[in-house]
């Protein structure tokens, strides 16, 4: 290697590690300082969390070598900026971890916490602070040409590792922003990056946040505005309840309730099953069933979503109901007279049950317990002999029969 090819790739480092001197405007701090500034006044601010910048550095690198030195865990915030333009700001744990204990418990607990995989509920806890940090810093160089590429950022969805960010990311040069905070006066420690674009594509010279009353945003912010919003949405949990049926209960009827009793439902409620959100909002219809051995729900098409009254609601609706809402029975006095039928007059004779009787036959007597038999009509019975069976008459002789 000779000497002309070494002092231009020492040169290239020094270029790489040093500061964009386009971005050196008179008066104004270096931009890897004033992300400090803005991520104090922030924190402070938006969840009163003491916060300062321990230490802060700028450098310019390609996508291969920004890849090669993120950390190998962390909160990973995609952000979109003006014509697709992407970037992205990573969070150690330790800083992650302080800004959601912050919000949650209102304070740090001494010691770090435990490294832990970032989820979707730590990424949209710390997506505020992301993008009041991002405006913030915008803000500060809402005059300045040179650091356009500082407008229009915010935060867009979290990646569970840095793998993506390879394929996501353009192969162009990228303005790598490194910080390391104090949080909660000593209680912890947090760092992490902030990766943009170094070829800016917000319009030079436009404000990155106007501030007037009024003032109509940017279409270029407009649509990043639309697209993180849609992200949130999109990717924002729902709870959905399969309701089977519904019924009332007393208070001692449910106190009574012991392990294996069995409460009885309507037929027909596993067709009728609705899928409803946390507040009672029926979504959809379907019916219970399985697959692969677990419970499931098939939706259908459903044309009416509407409650469906079950049999104890309508009964205790019906004991609500006032006494005066209940139609008066007529008096016994005001009912009306029926009119006489034709020919009720000889009903009696019409449908007499013993009329004609008179002329049926007499039956004739039975005497003694013959019923007017006497003995001498009884016909004469054989004698029996001996043994009480009664002779037999002599059978002829059979010639040419032999055997006994």
């Amino acid at each position: 290697m000779t000497e002309t090819t070494r002092d231009l790739v020492l040169r290239r480092k020094l270029d790489a590690g040093a500061p964009d001197p386009a971005l050196a405007v008179a008066g104004l701090p270096p931009v890897a300082k004033a992300l400090g500034l803005a991520m104090a006044r922030v924190s402070d601010k938006l969840m009163e969390l003491v916060a300062a910048a321990e230490s802060t550095g700028q450098s310019t690198r390609s996508l291969a070598e920004l890849l090669d030195e993120l950390p190998a865990n962390g909160l990973y915030a995609v952000l979109e900026g003006p014509q697709e333009a992407q970037g992205v700001m990573v969070l150690d744990n330790a800083l992650m971890g302080a800004l959601i204990e912050q919000q949650t418990a209102g304070a740090l607990a001494p010691g770090a916490p435990t490294a832990r995989k970032p989820t979707r509920t730590d990424a949209a806890l710390c997506a505020d602070w992301i993008d009041t940090v991002l405006r913030a810093l915008a803000e500060t160089y809402a005059e300045a040409a040179q650091a356009s590429w500082l407008s229009g950022f915010g935060f867009s969805c979290h990646l569970p590792d840095a793998r993506p960010l390879g394929l996501m990311l353009e192969d162009e040069p990228y303005h790598v922003l490194d910080f390391a905070l104090d949080l909660g006066e000593g209680a912890r420690k947090g760092s992490g990056k902030l990766i943009l674009p170094a070829l800016g594509r917000a319009p030079e010279g436009r404000p990155a946040a106007s501030g007037e009353a009024g003032a109509e945003p940017h279409p270029d912010d407009r649509a990043a505005w639309e697209r993180r919003l849609e992200g949130q949405v999109m990717d924002a949990e729902v709870t959905l309840l399969a309701v089977l049926h519904r019924f009332r209960r007393s208070i001692g009827e449910v106190q009574e309730f012991a392990e294996g009793d069995v409460i009885a439902l309507p037929e027909g409620v596993i067709n009728a099953l609705r899928l409803e959100t946390g507040d009672g909002t029926a979504v959809a219809a379907g019916r219970l069933g399985q697959t692969a051995g677990a419970r499931a729900v098939r939706l259908r098409d459903a044309d009416d979503l509407s409650e469906p009254e079950d049999e104890m609601g309508a009964a205790m609706a019906a004991l609500d109901d006032p006494e005066d809402d209940l139609p008066a029975m007529p008096e016994a006095e005001e009912l009306p007279d029926l009119p006489d039928l034709p020919g009720a007059e000889d009903a009696e004779e019409r449908v007499d049950p013993l009329a004609g009787l008179e002329d049926l036959p007499d039956i004739p007597e039975l005497d003694g317990d013959f019923g007017g038999l006497g003995e001498e009509d009884l016909p004469e019975l054989p004698e029996l002999g001996e043994g009480g069976l009664p002779e037999l008459p002599d059978l002829p002789d059979l010639e040419g029969l032999t055997g006994t």
